[in-house]
């Protein structure tokens, strides 16, 4: 199941993001996905990723930052990571792990 998502960023903006959860699987982990410069959120594999993530009870993040300053990447993803634990029905979720295609693996 997937569902859309916009998560407060700095000055009244916001970071567009897809969760992808399976029905009745709730892991006390969550994975956060990141695109590589250039792409979005629905760039590659990364859809793949995220309902492979949740079928296997991982509920998945997976966000669209295009800016490729490494600076504001990074609030980017502080700021999903923050945003995460705001998501309605990710309570259960205690720790995050972040995962990153080229350019979002140094975020």
């Amino acid at each position: 199941m997937e569902s859309d998502l916009q998560i407060p960023f700095e000055k009244g903006k916001t970071v567009a993001c897809v969760l992808t959860r399976a029905a009745g699987k709730s892991s006390p982990v969550g994975i956060i996905v990141a695109h590589g410069a250039g792409g979005d959120m629905h760039s590659g594999n990364l859809a793949h990723y995220a309902a492979t993530f949740a079928d296997a009870g991982f509920p998945c993040l997976r966000f669209t930052c295009k800016p490729t300053r490494l600076p504001y990447r990074v609030k980017a993803c502080q700021a999903v990571l923050d945003g995460a634990a705001e998501v309605p029905g990710l309570d259960q979720v205690k720790a995050w792990i972040f995962a990153g295609h080229s350019m979002a693996s140094l975020s």
